[in-house]
């Protein structure tokens, strides 16, 4: 570091080594400068590992990535959020169904994936519920692989443990406020020959 005057009287630092004090150092400090980098080792690919695509890649490309996790991916029409190919429960298509059909959506079945779901229809209901059972929501679902496009619903996707092969639906709903009206749901817990609407498929709600 040196200070210099300047003409006006101030002060300045300058910080670093001192310029080149000959034309041969100055070319000597270029050649250093611009000598090419030498590449950097491509690292391994490591053995599980899937790149997440994009939001902007199409369904094929999430299709495949979710095949190669082990999922069961089902298409789902366009603008709504259930399959409706027939035994879709049982189908196993592979992503050249989506390079043909690029417009459906994507769901993945459950069981066939080995994934438990628990859909939360009502976060703070949810949040209160559990909180009276000593739980919490947070350190319940830190584990997961969440999925949210509403921020007042969410989807947690969990291992399903050996032995909870026969799980399926299970509901809690709130009672209706006025009478005749329909309950309200607050969660599910879905297994089994269920389908969860995935990434990149638009919601009907627009999410």
């Amino acid at each position: 570091v040196e200070t210099q005057p300047t003409p006006t009287g101030r002060a300045f630092r300058r910080l670093g080594p001192p310029p080149p004090a000959s034309p041969e150092a100055l070319r000597e400090l270029q050649a250093r400068l611009t000598r090419p980098r030498p590449a950097e080792p491509t690292a391994a690919p490591v053995e599980g590992f899937h790149r997440h695509p994009l939001p902007t890649d199409p369904a094929a490309v999430w299709a495949a990535y979710y095949i190669a996790l082990g999922l069961r991916p089902v298409p789902v029409p366009p603008g709504t959020k259930g399959p409706t190919l027939a035994g879709w429960p049982t189908l196993t298509l592979g992503a050249d169904y989506w390079d043909r059909h690029p417009e459906q959506g994507i769901g993945i079945i459950l069981g066939p994936s080995g994934l438990a779901s628990l859909d939360i229809d009502d976060m703070e209901g949810t949040r209160a519920l559990l909180a009276d059972l000593g739980l919490d929501l947070e350190e319940l679902t830190a584990g997961a692989v969440l999925i949210q496009g509403n921020p007042a619903r969410m989807r947690a996707w969990f291992r399903l443990p050996e032995g909870a092969e026969g799980l399926s639906r299970r509901a809690l709903a709130w009672p209706a406020k006025e009478p005749g009206g329909k309950p309200r749901t607050i969660l599910e817990l879905r297994a089994g020959a269920c389908q969860d609407l995935a990434p990149p498929s638009l919601h009907p709600e627009g999410h």
